[in-house]
């Protein structure tokens, strides 16, 4: 677990207000906190688990505290307690419709068909814009993909996944999936063997608010329904 050491700014983008922060390992993190909600970023701190074990490319992460002291002076935003914290990664820029096309392919077929799995409906792009949630780092044309606090959406719409989420294009069904299926269950699989030690790990003060129960209502069983067979008929 890490401590933040100093609040250097908020950041502009995103509904939850994150902060960028010196932590006392030496490094720069963005940081969620208040505006996240226990809830959100109990979701974050799984998604970014099975992200990472899925084989896409997401920062590294971790816990972090954030001591009263920190935000006495305007950062309500962010407050006090234990945050989530994606390492800072310098110059990275958000993709834009026009260069969706010179991306990665199989990272954005891996990247809609991971959205579809955890019922994350907040990376979307279209000409008239959107909001995709996965960076680019121009120099060494890295990606990088982020935020998922609003994943396991009640009222995800299939429809609306199909129509506008950025990776639609590098998603040829039902060719592709005939093709990949075998590998995607088994990526989900393997996936699956590391939530009970993200659950493990979550701040019992997140848990005051979005129980046990509740992460496996409404996250434990929306991840295993890739085993029911209309999971990969409905995807076609």
């Amino acid at each position: 677990m890490l401590a933040v050491n100093e609040i250097v700014r908020q950041m502009k983008q995103g509904q939850t207000a994150p902060f960028l922060c010196n932590a006392d390992d030496g490094s720069q993190y963005i940081v969620k906190g208040y505006r996240a909600t226990p809830e959100g970023l109990i979701k974050e701190w799984i998604a970014a688990h099975l992200c990472r074990e899925f084989g896409l490319p997401n920062p590294d992460f971790d816990l972090i505290y954030v001591d009263d002291a920190l935000v006495e002076y305007g950062y309500d935003d962010l407050g006090s307690g234990m945050c989530f914290a994606s390492k800072f990664i310098p110059n990275i820029q958000d993709v834009t419709f026009s260069q969706v096309d010179s991306l990665p392919q199989d990272i954005l077929r891996d990247l809609y068909i991971f959205d579809y799995w955890i019922k994350n409906d907040d990376r979307n792009l279209t000409q008239l814009g959107g909001n995709p949630n996965l960076f680019h780092e121009p120099l060494n044309k890295n990606v990088f993909v982020l935020d998922h606090n609003l994943s396991f959406e009640t009222e995800f719409s299939l429809a609306s996944h199909k129509s506008v989420h950025i990776g639609r294009n590098a998603w040829q069904a039902p060719q592709l999936l005939l093709l990949n299926e075998d590998e995607y269950k088994q990526r989900m699989f393997s996936s699956m063997t590391i939530i009970n030690d993200a659950i493990n790990t979550l701040p019992e003060e997140w848990l005051e608010h979005y129980d046990l129960n509740s992460i496996q209502n409404e996250i434990v069983v929306v991840l295993n329904q890739f085993q029911q067979s209309n999971f990969w008929e409905d995807i076609r």
